[in-house]
C-alpha cells in the first residue's frame, strides 16, 4: 500500500514539475512577445517612428511642468553635443549587453554566422541586405551582444548607419548612440574608416527605406542601382567591403500589396521622396492572437557575413585608411593615375556554414531559409551585381526572387 502510495505521490510531482515548466515556458514566450516590440533604431516600422514621437512629447511636456529645467538643461547638452554623432556617436557595452536583448534574440531566434575572420588592424565598411520592414537582423547583431558578435569578431566596433533625423529626436538620439549607432552623413562614414588603429566596422544598409517597400515573404527584391556610393568611400579610405545578407528578414511582416505601378505604390514612391521615409502598410501578429497586429512573427532570421573584398591600387594596396589618390567614380576603377579595383575574394569553404556557398552562388527561386539553397544551381554572385555595370545586368537578366533594380 506504502508502494502505491508513492508511485502516485511521484506522479503528482512530476505533474507539478511539468505544470511548473510549462507555465515558465509560456512566460518566457510572452516576455520575448512583449520585449520584441521594442523599437528596433533602423527600421521602418511604427514602433521606431513612436519612441522618437514619445521622446518629443516627453521632451516638450517638461517644459511646461515644475522639471523644466530639464528640458532647458538637456536643450544646452544637445547643442554643445550636436557634432557627436557624426564622431563615432557614444556606444555603451553596458545597454548592449541588456538581458533583454537575449529575449528579442530568443523570440525569432537570431543568428549570426562567421565565414571569415575580420582582422582588427584594418576598418571595414559592410553592406547589408535586406532593408525588411524593421530590419531587426541588423540591430540585434550589430547593435547588441545576443549574438556575441565580439566574441565572433574580436577587437571589431560595429556601428550601424541611420539617417541623421533620428538624431534630432531629444532623448531617441542618446538611445541611439549608446547603441552604436552613428548618421548617415559622408563625414560621419568617413570618421570611422579613418581611424587610427583599425578595428571599425561601420554597416550601411544598401537598400534603404524604398527597399522596404518590396519586403515580403518568399522574395528578395535588392535595391543596387544607383547605391554605388558606399563603395566609393570604402575605396577612397582603403576599407575592407563586407558583404552581409540576413536570410528570413522579409519574412516577419504581410504587406499590403503595392507592385509597381499600382496607385498605392505610386503614393508611397512620392511620399519617399518628400520626407525619405517609407510608408509600407503591413501587419504581423498580436500578444494573445496570431492574425492581426505589430509584433513581427517569430521567424528565423540567419545573418551572414562573407569574405572582405579588399580595395587595391595599381601602385599597390591600399593602406589601412589610407586613400588612392583619385576617388573612384564606379565600383571596381577609377579614373586617374591609379587605377583602383576590388579584388573579387577566393570561394568561401564548405565550412563557413550552410547559408555561406548559396549566398556566394546566388540562387534561382525566392530565399526563405540558408538551408534551402545549398542545392541550387550556380548564378552570379553578390558580388559580380554589386560590381557590375546596369547595361551587364539586364543582359545577364534577374534571377526570380532576387531581383535587382
Amino acid at each position: 500500500m506504502s508502494g502505491a502510495a508513492g508511485k502516485v505521490a511521484l506522479g503528482l510531482e512530476d505533474k507539478r514539475e511539468g505544470s511548473e515548466k510549462g507555465i515558465w515556458a509560456a512566460g518566457a514566450r510572452r516576455r520575448e512577445s512583449y520585449v520584441s516590440l521594442i523599437p528596433y533604431p533602423e527600421g521602418t516600422g511604427s514602433p521606431s517612428r513612436a519612441s522618437g514621437q514619445i521622446s518629443l512629447v516627453v521632451f516638450i511636456g517638461l517644459l511646461f511642468t515644475r522639471f523644466w529645467f530639464f528640458s532647458i538643461l538637456y536643450s544646452i547638452w544637445w547643442y554643445l553635443d550636436q557634432d557627436k554623432p557624426r564622431q563615432g556617436g557614444r556606444c555603451s557595452k553596458a545597454l548592449q549587453s541588456w538581458v533583454m536583448w537575449k529575449h528579442m534574440r530568443d523570440y525569432f531566434p537570431i543568428s549570426l554566422v562567421k565565414t571569415a575572420e575580420l582582422d582588427p588592424s584594418r576598418n571595414y565598411l559592410a553592406g547589408f541586405h535586406p532593408q525588411g520592414i524593421m530590419a531587426p537582423g541588423a540591430f540585434v547583431n550589430l547593435c547588441t551582444e545576443s549574438t556575441g558578435f565580439s566574441s565572433l569578431f574580436p577587437g571589431i566596433r560595429p556601428h550601424l548607419i541611420m539617417l541623421p533625423f533620428w538624431f534630432r529626436v531629444p532623448f531617441f538620439r542618446e538611445y541611439l548612440m549608446m547603441g552604436g549607432l552613428v548618421t548617415s552623413d559622408k563625414e560621419s562614414i568617413a570618421h570611422i574608416l579613418n581611424r587610427k588603429g583599425g578595428g571599425n566596422l561601420a554597416a550601411i544598409i544598401i537598400g534603404g527605406a524604398q527597399e522596404a517597400l518590396n519586403a515580403r515573404p518568399g522574395a528578395y527584391t535588392l535595391l543596387l542601382r544607383n547605391r554605388k556610393g558606399f563603395i566609393k568611400l570604402a575605396l577612397l579610405h582603403g576599407a575592407a567591403l563586407v558583404p552581409m545578407f540576413s536570410f528570413g528578414e522579409n519574412d516577419l511582416f504581410d504587406q499590403v500589396e503595392n507592385s509597381p505601378g499600382s496607385w498605392l505604390r505610386w503614393i508611397q514612391d512620392k511620399l519617399q521622396k518628400t520626407t525619405s521615409f517609407s510608408f509600407p502598410l503591413f501587419h504581423g501578429r498580436g500578444i494573445f492572437q496570431y492574425s492581426f497586429g505589430f509584433i513581427p512573427y517569430r521567424q528565423p532570421i540567419t545573418t551572414v557575413g562573407l569574405t572582405p573584398r579588399v580595395g587595391t591600387c595599381s601602385k599597390g594596396p591600399c593602406d589601412p585608411g589610407g586613400s588612392c589618390s583619385q576617388p573612384p567614380p564606379t565600383f571596381g576603377s577609377c579614373s586617374g593615375e591609379a587605377h583602383c579595383s576590388a579584388e573579387d575574394p577566393e570561394p568561401l569553404a564548405g565550412g563557413g556554414g550552410p547559408a555561406a556557398p548559396a549566398l556566394h552562388q546566388g540562387t534561382v527561386r525566392p530565399l526563405r531559409s540558408p538551408q534551402a539553397q545549398v542545392q541550387r544551381p550556380h548564378r552570379p554572385t553578390l558580388g559580380f551585381l554589386l560590381s557590375a555595370s546596369p547595361e551587364d545586368r539586364l543582359a545577364l537578366g534577374s534571377p526570380v526572387g532576387s531581383a535587382v533594380i
